[in-house]
């Protein structure tokens, strides 16, 4: 309640380990890590979770150090190319989001934005975006901006 969800439990869509917590802007996973996932997670970086609405208002949570190999683990049976272009959104079914150029111009600026506060952040993976219909852009911002180094 303090956080304002309006349901948390299991989906049947779901990956096994993962439990979902819905409010009206937003939804947060979590997921009970298997002992084999330690290389993935272990040391943990800090993530900021912050919705876009309330400007401020920030928590502080725990993130796996390689989000790439956990979400490998999370997503073990699901299609391959999940984690082609991780900081792209697309679906477990493999469906790419509809973007405009601008979205993914927006989604690299918040990259290097939580990379410069020293959070959790995908701009080190954007230079191996494959098989995304914008994956040739993210990889020529993330060539375009020596930050993108300090992941």
């Amino acid at each position: 309640e303090a956080y304002n969800f309006t349901w948390c439990g299991f989906q049947q869509t779901w990956p096994q380990h993962a439990l979902s917590c819905i409010r009206s802007d937003g939804e947060l996973e979590i997921n009970l890590a298997q002992a084999s996932w330690a290389p993935s997670i272990l040391p943990t970086t800090q993530c900021v979770l912050e919705a876009i609405e309330s400007v401020g208002q920030r928590y502080l949570l725990p993130c796996p150090q390689s989000p790439r190999g956990f979400l490998t683990h999370i997503w073990d049976g699901e299609p391959a190319n999940l984690t082609d272009c991780l900081p792209l959104p697309m679906s477990l079914n493999g469906t790419q989001a509809n973007l405009a150029r601008e979205d993914v111009e927006w989604l690299w600026g918040k990259a290097l934005d939580l990379q410069k506060a020293g959070y959790a952040n995908l701009a080190h993976l954007w230079e191996t975006c494959e098989g995304h219909p914008w994956a040739e852009l993210a990889r020529e911002l993330s060539t375009s901006s020596s930050s993108a180094s300090f992941a």
